[in-house]
């Protein structure tokens, strides 16, 4: 159809994406486009280079917006109390909201398990010495939770966590990549 309408189309998928979240779709938005930039060029008379495309800078929190009807993402969320069963039944909404920015202000009615701050007062200062395979205590300070997780990679200064892990009180939440500042301590049992 777009053929025939002389309309060029370029495809940008989600088959081989490496890493599933916000950086993982742009770096392949990225990738796409810098692909097709010389058919991009010819067919919108522009010159448009590889390093423009990488020096687009995107926030995350406006690129959901109008996606979503954050009326009933926030309806969903209130019908929880438990952060843990909201994440391992809504991990769509979770998702959602926490693109949008929303994650703090939608759950922090929520409540978390077997979870006392008074046992984690402490905050190391030296926080270089982690590495792949740590078990970590990690804090959110938008809701004052403090889970474990395991450090799965190590990026730059931060670090690839994943949550499925006994004792996790988020186990079902996707890895992230969070900073050494959210990490409080190595994990002991």
């Amino acid at each position: 159809m777009c053929k025939e309408k002389n309309i060029c189309l370029v495809i940008i998928d989600e088959e081989g994406l490496d890493k599933r979240g916000f950086d993982g779709y742009v770096n392949n938005i990225n990738k796409k486009i810098i692909e097709n930039i010389d058919l991009i060029n010819i067919k919108t008379s522009t010159s448009i280079t590889r390093n423009k495309v990488l020096s687009i800078e995107i926030d995350k929190k406006d690129i959901f917006k109008g996606l979503y009807d954050v009326d009933k993402l926030n309806k969903i969320c209130q019908s929880y109390t438990n952060y843990s069963k909201f994440i391992k039944e809504r991990r769509d909404v979770y998702n959602k909201i926490y693109y949008l920015g929303l994650l703090k202000n939608f759950t922090k009615h929520m409540k978390i398990e077997n979870v006392t701050n008074e046992r984690f007062n402490f905050i190391l200062e030296k926080r270089n010495f982690y590495k792949k395979g740590d078990l970590v205590l990690i804090e959110y300070w938008y809701n004052d939770m403090i889970t474990i997780c395991r450090i799965v990679d190590i990026i730059g200064r931060k670090f690839k966590v994943s949550h499925d892990v006994e004792g996790s009180d988020i186990r079902n939440a996707p890895d992230e990549v969070i900073k050494s500042s959210d990490i409080l301590d190595k994990h002991s049992k």
